[in-house]
């Protein structure tokens, strides 16, 4: 492995351990760190979503097969 892949890696892992001393303090805790995470992930989803849309209507012209519309 490469000496950027193994920090990687290791931030990660921190980060994991970092996330489960926090969630483990007390149940509220866990509820905020699961909540947290679900609106993280939400929002990824949001946004890679919108940003897929945009990419395929761009394109969608592109590779289109039919004729421009006729303006008169």
């Amino acid at each position: 492995m490469s000496e950027g892949t193994f920090w990687l890696v290791s931030e990660l892992q921190t980060a994991v351990e970092s996330f489960a001393t926090a969630a483990g303090v007390d149940p509220l805790s866990a509820v905020l760190v699961a909540l947290g995470g679900l609106i993280t992930a939400g929002a990824s989803v949001a946004f890679g979503a919108l940003a897929l849309g945009g990419i395929l209507d761009a394109l969608g012209d592109t590779f289109s097969r039919s004729p421009p519309p006729e303006t008169n």
